[in-house]
This record gives structure tokens, sequence and C-alpha cells, in this order.
């Protein structure tokens, strides 16, 4: 029997020093042995596989420098146009607009899809440290049919949005934009109340609220054209703020849902390469948090993350007693300053009318 277990071990470390841990994985999952010494062997190759990509000498809780600096220079950019007037004002503004909200979006969209598109492969991992029949959240059934329409129209009103400007112009642009985005969030929105995924719902809401009250602001301004830009400082200012501040808006809201505290341990951490198109990206960590509440075991898969969470390290929980898959770690999304750039992009847009005056 040792003889056996010195084999296995000898031929698992074979393979992991090979770097081919999906094999070494797939010859653990055919070995006649009890769950936990899977599980026990699984674990050795996941640190093997963490010390090689920690040998890279990644800073990994440190964020992304590329949409930081662009936001940072569009930022300066912005504010020295405060000191120009006419053509070069604008350019300016534009210019700075595009560095400080178009690029960080562009990035962190990109980053986003290959995040999804990579991680997928991950989602049957920790099934090796879960217990039978614990809930689960990163294992959903089939959208139904309207998600999937409502998904499909959001994406066509998008599109739509950006086309109507080859047909209307002025106010009446602005309000055609206005509706059909307010339309497109609201959809996304209901998409991903019922798919239960609480911080895109968050997420959605806001953009849902901001549309409805530029929407409020375009009506007012084609029915009282002399008052427009302060219709615009007013509604417009409330919609773009709470995007602006982001990471305090989203704390808030995730504090008032997540009111029950537990513990949580963590079974698995998947990695998601940051190695692609020639050049080394951050990568992201998926940590699997188990934890128990009301007498039911949960294993969630957290948000991505730029920081390493280690096998078996505890942590406190905050869940919504209503769901307990949706919790709050004091953690943002990593898109979020996707929304942070489009609310200083809405705050500048509401301000501009006043710029050089």
């Amino acid at each position: 029997m040792d003889h056996d277990k010195n084999w296995i071990l000898d031929k698992v470390y074979d393979l992991a020093e090979q770097k081919k841990y999906d094999e070494a994985r797939r010859f653990i999952d055919d070995l006649a042995i009890p769950a936990d010494e899977k599980a026990r062997l699984n674990m050795h190759i996941w640190q093997m596989q963490q010390k090689e990509v920690d040998s890279h000498g990644k800073g990994f809780d440190k964020i992304p420098m590329t949409p930081v600096i662009s936001m940072i220079l569009g930022f300066v950019v912005i504010c020295s146009a405060f000191f120009f007037k006419d053509t070069l004002q604008t350019v300016l503004v534009t210019v700075g607009l595009i560095m400080a909200g178009v690029i960080p979006a562009i990035y962190c969209f990109i980053e986003k899809r290959r995040i999804n598109k990579t991680s997928g492969r991950y989602e049957t991992e920790s099934h090796r440290y879960v217990k039978e029949g614990a809930d689960i959240n990163y294992v959903k059934p089939e959208a139904p049919a309207w998600v999937v329409v409502f998904t499909i129209l959001g994406v066509g009103l998008i599109i739509g949005a950006m086309a109507v400007t080859n047909v209307l112009k002025g106010a009446y642009e602005r309000l055609a934009i206005c509706v059909m985005l307010t339309a497109a969030f609201v959809m996304f929105f209901l998409c991903c109340k019922n798919r239960r995924r609480h911080d895109s719902v968050i997420s959605m809401k806001l953009l849902s609220v901001c549309g409805v009250l530029y929407t409020i602001f375009s009506i007012s301004a084609i029915l009282d054209t002399a008052n427009e830009k302060y219709y615009g400082l007013i509604f417009c200012s409330f919609g773009a703020m709470p995007l602006l501040l982001y990471p305090v808006t989203f704390a808030f809201i995730k504090r008032k849902q997540c009111k029950v505290k537990v513990e949580a341990e963590c079974v698995d951490c998947a990695v998601v390469s940051g190695s692609g198109g020639g050049r080394r990206l951050p990568d992201r960590y998926y940590a699997f948090w188990k934890y128990s509440f009301e007498g039911v075991t949960y294993v969630h898969r957290d948000m991505a993350s730029y920081k390493k969470t280690d096998f078996g390290e505890f942590t406190e929980l905050f869940i919504d007693p209503s769901d307990p898959h949706n919790i709050y770690r004091r953690k943002l999304p990593i898109t979020s300053s996707i929304y942070i750039a489009a609310g200083f992009f809405l705050t500048v847009y509401a301000f501009l009318p006043f710029i050089g005056q």
C-alpha cells in the first residue's frame, strides 16, 4: 500500500514538474482512492502551479497601470482645457475624455472578455473540494427564453443608439439616444436579476437611473430651450455622481443588502493567466469560498481579483440572508473603472456649457 502511494506521488509530481497540470489532474481523477486523498493531491498540484506563476515576479496585488495612467493624463488634459477657448478647448476636452474614459473602458472590456473566455474551464475544479449537495453559484441552469430575447434586444438598442445620429439631430437626437440606452440598461438589469448576478444588478440599476435622469433632462431641454444648460447641470449631475463615486455607491448598496457575517474557507482558487498577445498582463484569480448559513453549505465563486487567495485561508463574509450567494467582502468589481470613467464623462458633459463663460 505504501509502495502504491509512493508510486502515485512520484507519478503526480513527475507530471507536475513537466508542467502537465491538467494531465496530472486527470490522472488523479481516475485513481480509485478516497475523495479526501484526491483533494490533497490536487492541492499539491495547485501549490506547485502557483509557485511557477509566482516565479515570474509579478506584483499580483497591483492594479494595471495602463488605464490608471491614461485616466490621470486625461484628467490633466481636461483641466488644462479651462485655460483655452474655442477650437483648442474643444480638442483638449475631446482628447481628455478619450484618455480618461474611452481607453480605460476598452481596456476593461477586453480584460473582462478574456476572463470570461478563459475561466470557464476552471468551473469544475472546485467540485473536488465540495461536499455532495452543497449549494453552488457557478453552474447555472439554462437561461429562460425571455432573458435571451432581452439580451439581444438590449444589444440591438445600444447599436441603434449609435446609429440614430445619422437620422436625428440636436435635442431630438439626444432624447432618442437616452430613451434607447435606458431601455437597454433596464433589460440588462432584468436579465442580471434573473441570473442572480448581484454585482451586475447594482451596476445596471445605476445606469438605468442615470438614463432616466438624462431622458428627463432631454425632454425638459426640448420644452424649455432657454434653460437647457441648467436642466443639464441638475439632472446630469445627479445621474452621473453615483457612477463617478462608484466605489462608495457600490459599498453602500452592498452593506445595506449583506448584513449577516459568516466565516468562509477558501477551497479553491482558479488562476486566469495574464499571458497572451506577446506580452505579460496581470493574472486574475477566482476564489471559491465555502461557508454555512442556516444549516446549508454554500460554495461561492467570488468575483475576479488581482489578489491571490491561498487555499485554506479563512475570511469573514457578509451575506444577504434572503440570498446567501449575494456576498460582500469589501471588494470592488474589476470593471469599476468603466463606471467611474462614465461618471466622469457625464459630469464633464453637465458642466460643458459653463466652460469658458
